[in-house]
């Protein structure tokens, strides 16, 4: 097994590969506390993660904070069993009591994982391909909902720093109306929009955003990350425009597809994305686990 800590050879593993996510890259790592590193298996299946100290043990993340895992492959299809004991073997090596593991949707997965991986699947839902009109794969409600934000007077623009505290301030009226919890901070979001490869579009209304979705770029996907609004605009329909103009953004930036992330089990989100076009793939999600799993929460 080799590490790769460095971030210019980390980088240059993942631009080694025809098509990679934006979680791979060590940027993403960088933004949260641990230890990152890229491992690679004699086979070369190479596997990001983030170790972390908790309580008495190390938990490790390949994909953290709804990011996946890959692995960074050139190869067509991933066999789960070598990728199982290739977990195993970074759990060893780090002493840890835990690993997590989330695949990339658009890559193959086949075979079974050896009997102490635990596996389950996720689901996201994904546009491709991308049209080469934003609308073009809308149904009617969701070609509705974008004009009446359009006549209403909602505009698009891209933000910046400058937009990070207000952006703030709709994702803590977002929490209050899901009864959540605000996870992220303003310096998250500050470094967040310093990477490159990273968009923050903004619905406006009046000159003053009312809604806000960031979106990383990898080669190939462009991903539906966060996003957030206040609860007084949302009958202006302006997510409907924002995500139209994600897509447009895609086809400018030639990518294969527009990841809209999990729905999470909710049903009304899971439809909302449906109704751009986009449609549910899964990918599975591996862990190891030598204490219960609910110690380490």
């Amino acid at each position: 097994m080799r590490v790769i800590a460095e971030h210019g050879e980390w980088m240059s593993a993942v631009l080694n590969v025809e098509k990679h996510s934006f979680f791979w890259r060590p940027e993403w790592f960088s933004l949260f506390e641990g230890k990152s590193s890229l491992l690679v298996s004699e086979s070369g299946l190479a596997v990001p993660v983030l170790v972390k100290n908790k309580l008495f043990t190390k938990v490790i993340h390949s994909g953290p904070m709804g990011g996946y895992g890959g692995p960074i492959t050139p190869k067509d299809s991933v066999n789960l069993r070598e990728l199982g004991f290739f977990l195993l073997a970074i759990m060893k090596k780090y002493l840890a009591s835990r690993i997590a593991f989330h695949g990339t949707p658009w890559l193959s997965f086949h075979g079974s994982p050896p009997w102490f991986v635990r596996m389950r699947r996720g689901e996201t839902m994904i546009l491709h391909p991308i049209p080469s009109d934003p609308l073009g794969r809308c149904n009617s409600s969701c070609r509705r909902n974008y004009r009446k934000a359009f006549l209403s007077g909602v505009r698009f623009k891209s933000g910046s720093s400058s937009d990070v505290n207000e952006y703030m301030r709709m994702y803590a009226d977002t929490a209050k109306r899901h009864g959540g919890a605000v996870t992220y901070s303003i310096d998250f979001f500050q470094r967040l929009i310093a990477l490159k490869n990273v968009h923050l579009l903004l619905a406006t209304y009046q000159d003053k955003p009312i809604a806000g979705i960031w979106l990383l770029e990898g080669k190939g996907e462009l991903f539906y990350w966060h996003g957030a609004s206040y609860t007084k605009w949302l009958h202006l329909r302006p997510n409907n425009l924002l995500h139209v103009e994600a897509i447009e953004l895609a086809n400018r930036l030639g990518s294969e597809w527009y990841n809209m992330g999990a729905s999470l089990g909710k049903e009304g989100l899971k439809r909302f994305k449906a109704s751009f076009g986009a449609t549910e793939w899964n990918y599975p999600i591996l862990s190891i686990s030598l204490v219960p799993e609910f110690l380490l929460r």
